[in-house]
């Protein structure tokens, strides 16, 4: 099979209402994963 490291951005969307204010936070994250088979 392969072996490396496998790297899988992804891209949280969290909203957060405050009151009557409702903001939109973009996060992406980036994990890495290294797999041996």
């Amino acid at each position: 099979m392969t072996t490396g490291p496998i790297t899988s951005p992804t891209t949280t969307t969290k909203t957060v209402v405050i009151g009557t204010t409702s903001s939109t936070t973009t996060t992406t994250e980036t994990k890495s994963i290294t797999t041996t088979t």
